[in-house]
């Protein structure tokens, strides 16, 4: 989940902060993250819940597509115009989120999940 926040924890902020400051991390190379705005899955939930949709059942609400982790970096990078001091190590995990029961809500709300998601979320909180 992107939004505003201090807490240097979520994976965007210890990115740019290390990013920034120069300092040195560990980049898990096999690892994906999936990354929502806020105010995308507030307007995906809000939308499920004054529709009544999906009642009693668990669904999940998320970006239809994980990112890989050094595809953030370099993102990040090029947004930042720093380059990133990291270590890659062969760790972590590739997943993906099912989120076919929402797809129709990310339509009907013209939630674009696009090539641009992931930059235009750093450009909107980040920059």
């Amino acid at each position: 989940l992107v939004g505003k926040s201090a807490n240097h924890n979520t994976i965007l902020n210890f990115f740019k902060y290390h990013i920034t400051n120069k300092i040195n991390f560990d980049l898990w190379s096999n690892s994906t993250r999936n990354l929502i705005d806020t105010d995308d899955m507030y307007s995906i939930t809000d939308y499920i819940l004054q529709k009544k949709l999906y009642p009693n059942q668990v669904i999940n609400i998320a970006n239809p597509v994980s990112y890989d982790v050094k595809d953030i970096i370099t993102t990040l990078e090029t947004l930042l115009n720093t380059k990133a001091n990291y270590i890659s190590i062969a760790k972590g995990n590739k997943f993906s989120i099912d989120t076919e029961l929402i797809l129709p809500v990310i339509q009907e709300l013209k939630i674009n999940f696009g090539p641009s998601y992931m930059a235009d979320l750093i450009k909107k909180y980040y920059l």
